[in-house]
C-alpha cells in the first residue's frame, strides 16, 4: 500500500506485484527482487540514487574494442561479404583465396 504525501518515498510500504519483494528490503540488500521490481520501484530507486548522489540516467560506457580489434572485426566483416559474393559468382579460386585469408585472421596470423 503506498502512502501518498511521503515526504520520503523509500519509506512507502510497498510490493512488487510479481514477486512480493517489499521496498524497505532494499536498504538491507541493495538488490531488487525481480524485474518488474524496476518498474514497481521506479520513483523510489530515482530518490534513492539522488539522495545518495547518483545521476538518475547511466552516462558510464560500455566495454571499448581497441582499435586493433576493431579493425579486424571490421576485416573480417569485408572478408566474409567477399567469399559469399565469390561462392554466388562461382569464382572457386578466389574464393579459396578469401578462405585462407579468413583462417588467417581468425588465427590471429
Amino acid at each position: 500500500m503506498k502512502v501518498e504525501n511521503s515526504q520520503h518515498p523509500e519509506d512507502e510500504v510497498k510490493s512488487c506485484p510479481q514477486c512480493g519483494f517489499i521496498w524497505k528490503n532494499f536498504k538491507q540488500t541493495r538488490e531488487l527482487g525481480c524485474p518488474q521490481c524496476y518498474e514497481t520501484f521506479h520513483q523510489e530507486v530515482q530518490h534513492w540514487l539522488t539522495k545518495k548522489g547518483y545521476g538518475y540516467e547511466y552516462t558510464g560506457t560500455g566495454p571499448r574494442k581497441d582499435a586493433e580489434a576493431a579493425r579486424r572485426d571490421e576485416q573480417k566483416n569485408e572478408l566474409e561479404n567477399a567469399l559469399a559474393w565469390s561462392l554466388r559468382q562461382e569464382l572457386y579460386e578466389e574464393a579459396a583465396r578469401i578462405r585462407d585469408q579468413l583462417r588467417s585472421l581468425q588465427e590471429g596470423k
